[in-house]
C-alpha cells in the first residue's frame, strides 16, 4: 500500500505533527498484500487523518466478515506517537478520510448489477451494497459519510478489451474502490 498526501503550498507552513503508521492484515497478521496505512498531520488548529486500506477481497462466505474485522483492528490497531503526532489514535483525529480498495461488494448475480448498470439505477444497486449494510449495521465505517454513488460500479474488463471480465471468476461489478 501506498498512501501519499499532497498539501497546497499555501498550506505548508500551517501543517506539522505528521506522523504514520501502518497495520497489515495477512500471515500471522504480518505478512500479505491487505493492510491499512494512515497519515496523520495538523493543519492549522485541527487534526487531519488520512487513511489508505485494501481489505479482504471476493465474494464468499467469510469475506464481508473478514472486511468489518480488518475496519475494526484497523481502528483499534492504528497508533501514532504521541510526542510529535497531530493525535495518538484515529479516533482522536477532528477529520478521517478514509480510501482505498474496500472490497464490499453488490449483493446481486452478475446480469443483475449488469442490468441495473446500463438503467443507471444507482439507488437501486446502493441498496444492496454491503458496505452501506455494513455502516447501517455498526459492523464497519459508522460514523462515517460518503457522497451519493451516483457512477456505475467499476468492473474487470478482459485485457485490451472494453468487454466484461470472462475469465473463470466472471467478477460481478461493485463499488470496490471508494
Amino acid at each position: 500500500l501506498l498512501l501519499l498526501v499532497f498539501v497546497d503550498k499555501g498550506l505548508r507552513d500551517d501543517c506539522s505533527a505528521c506522523s504514520m503508521d501502518a497495520v497489515p492484515f495477512g500471515l500471522m497478521g504480518v505478512i500479505g498484500n491487505k493492510g491499512v496505512v494512515a497519515a496523520s498531520l495538523r493543519v492549522r488548529g485541527s487534526t487531519l487523518c488520512v487513511v489508505n486500506c485494501h481489505l479482504t477481497a471476493h465474494r464468499t462466505p467469510t469475506a464481508l466478515a473478514a472486511r468489518n474485522s480488518e475496519y475494526a483492528q484497523a481502528v483499534q490497531r492504528l497508533a501514532f506517537d504521541g510526542k510529535t503526532a497531530a493525535a495518538p489514535t484515529l479516533a482522536a483525529h477532528n477529520f478521517i478520510v478514509w480510501l482505498g480498495d474496500m472490497n464490499y461488494r453488490l449483493m446481486l448475480t452478475n446480469a443483475e448489477v449488469r442490468k441495473l448498470s446500463a438503467e443507471r439505477a444507482w439507488k437501486a444497486l446502493y441498496g444492496v451494497d454491503e458496505l452501506r449494510a455494513a455502516r447501517a449495521a455498526g459492523a464497519a465505517f459508522d460514523g462515517f459519510s460518503e457522497a451519493p454513488l451516483e457512477f456505475a460500479p467499476t468492473d474487470k474488463d478482459d485485457l485490451a478489451s472494453a468487454d466484461f471480465d470472462t475469465s473463470e471468476k466472471q467478477r460481478v461489478p461493485a463499488w470496490c474502490d471508494r
